[in-house]
């Protein structure tokens, strides 16, 4: 899909919005092709998916590469500390999730003060974006504006 939408080399245009300093945050990271095109321009990346079979291909994809720590967890539930990341990029891959306003509000959870979250988002058919772009009195803060920058 990736390809589809996006040309082979999508992930190069996430590269001028980054800052070596930072500690990215892949989420939904899949074979790691976004984490390896992000290592040489950031301090760290933390991949994260939910499927051992993905893990194992970014494992080979990123081989060698020091700055990249792959986690095993679910995006509803980040094996991420609270504030432990600068960027956190949901990569296409809400489109997936059966719960997206909850994977958004746990990327939030994760980023440092003045943090950011990036992607391209697609949703699925049944109506889900209208459930992430409206806000509601019953949802949060971090629900209603997933794609501001953090105080």
């Amino acid at each position: 899909m990736r390809l589809e939408l996006f040309g082979r080399r999508a992930d190069i245009a996430l590269l001028g919005l980054l800052d070596e300093s930072w500690t990215v945050a892949d989420l939904g990271c899949g074979t790691g092709a976004v984490s390896q095109s992000l290592a040489p321009f950031v301090e760290r990346v933390i991949g994260v998916d939910e499927s051992n079979a993905m893990l194992v291909a970014a494992k080979k994809r990123v081989h060698g590469l020091d700055n990249i720590d792959l986690r095993n967890g679910r995006l509803e539930a980040l094996p991420l500390g609270d504030r432990e990341v600068d960027v956190a990029l949901l990569f296409l891959v809400l489109h997936y999730v059966a719960e997206p306003v909850r994977v958004i509000s746990e990327a939030v959870r994760v980023l440092k003060p003045g943090g950011r979250l990036k992607g391209p988002m697609l949703f699925a058919a049944s109506g889900k974006r209208s459930a992430v772009a409206t806000k509601s009195s019953s949802r949060k803060k971090a629900d209603a504006v997933p794609l501001m920058k953090t105080a």
